[in-house]
């Protein structure tokens, strides 16, 4: 039976940056390597560290080329640094999230302004009108949408 404990080692990443990284539309493989850089980097108090790709391949359960596809598409996605002297590579999370370059789906329900109650005996509240999805590429369109969506919370009690 696993019984973690939090004395017994934990990782502290703001809760800033785990938002940020939820809110982007990574593949389960790019996931896996970014909690375990994160892992390798904040859970021993560093910004950057030298990790194998057979240690990816190990604790992400990853095939090779998988893993060497999915750090680099990170890196080109300025989700990563990558730094390499010599024989040695480092990694290391970009937590500065606006200047990552991903593809993003979002999806909010927007509710019609002049409704506010639901009918009984109805599984699907009638004030759901539509659902949008943007799709952010550039960091430019996806602070423009984040202050959109911000501005929705503000005009209609969060979502």
């Amino acid at each position: 039976m696993a019984n973690p404990q939090r004395e017994n080692g934990h990782t502290m990443i703001a809760n800033e940056l785990l938002e940020a990284i939820c809110r982007f539309d990574f593949t389960g493989a790019e996931m896996r390597i970014l909690f375990f850089i994160i892992r390798k980097t904040y859970g021993y108090h560093k910004k950057m560290d030298k990790i194998s790709i057979s240690q990816f391949q190990q604790q992400c359960l990853l095939p090779r080329q998988t893993t060497i596809d999915c750090l680099n598409r990170l890196v080109r996605m300025s989700v990563l640094y990558k730094e390499n002297t010599k024989n040695i590579t480092k990694y290391g999370l970009q937590k500065d999230y606006d200047a990552w370059i991903v593809r993003t789906t979002v999806q909010y329900e927007m509710p019609h302004p002049t409704s506010t109650k639901c009918p009984e005996n109805q599984y699907e509240p009638p004030y759901i009108q539509n659902k949008r999805t943007k799709e952010i590429y550039t960091k430019e369109s996806k602070n423009k949408f984040l202050k959109d969506l911000e501005q929705f919370k503000n005009n209609f009690g969060g979502v």
